[in-house]
């Protein structure tokens, strides 16, 4: 049962240092683009193609590929991450 408690705990915490770093990377990205362009607002980062100074900037490519993979890692969790770590610390 410990493990089993371990897992979830253990499960938990990286969601949550996750989610901690989305948010954070999510301000990066918002702040580069208002580097670039101002007046931008978030709406317009999520769809940055729209905005050609910004969608071809290798700063703002940088930052928004690394939330990109932050988001693919929380993703990946939530859709197997809990059922692996039981499976792992169940075989202990």
């Amino acid at each position: 049962m410990d493990a089993h408690r371990n897992a979830e705990e253990l499960f938990y915490t990286l969601e949550r240092l996750l989610d901690s770093m989305i948010d954070h990377q999510r301000g990066k990205v918002f702040k580069t683009a208002q580097r670039l362009r101002p007046n931008i607002t978030e709406d317009d980062v999520m769809d940055p193609h729209s905005i050609p100074e910004i969608a071809q900037h290798p700063g703002f490519a940088y930052e928004d590929g690394q939330l990109a993979g932050l988001v693919s890692a929380r993703v990946a969790l939530s859709r197997d991450g809990a059922a692996y770590l039981r499976q792992l610390f169940e075989k202990q």
